[in-house]
């Protein structure tokens, strides 16, 4: 159940929405994945590009955080790998970047994100845009 206040559009079969939170920095993926699951949601982290292609197929999350500059594959490839496999096409990334706004969200549209977020940002701004998109994708 999503923090109280907030629209609950939520209609699959899980209990609450997963979200696959993809971020090289460990304490960027601790904070987020502390205050959204306080905020209601299901998290799996990974902590790179390959580490979030292999964990969105096996997961099927409701939707993907993808941050963009990571060592090895980063999250512009890993966004465009799992908008090219038929099981993850389906699956919202949102870029999610300390980058200068304007070059990488270009890329990150035209590799396939449904949005993009700029670091630093509150968590609780995560959330809202997270609970924002799924009730979007689910029709409320």
């Amino acid at each position: 159940m999503l923090r109280a206040g907030w629209p609950t559009p939520w209609t699959s079969e899980r209990p609450t929405p997963l979200v696959l939170l993809v971020d090289d920095q460990a304490d960027q993926r601790t904070m987020y994945q502390e205050y959204l699951e306080y905020a209601g949601f299901a998290v799996a982290v990974a902590a790179s590009g390959a580490e979030g292609i292999a964990k969105a197929i096996e997961l099927q999350p409701d939707v993907i955080i993808m941050d963009l500059s990571m060592p090895g594959i980063d999250g512009f490839e890993a966004t465009k790998v799992l908008k090219a496999i038929s099981l993850t096409r389906h699956i919202p990334v949102v870029a999610f970047t300390a980058h200068h706004p304007q070059l990488p969200k270009e890329w990150a549209v035209a590799v396939g994100a449904e949005g993009y977020l700029l670091k630093p940002l509150l968590p609780h701004d995560l959330a809202d845009h997270i609970v924002a998109l799924l009730g979007t994708r689910l029709g409320s």
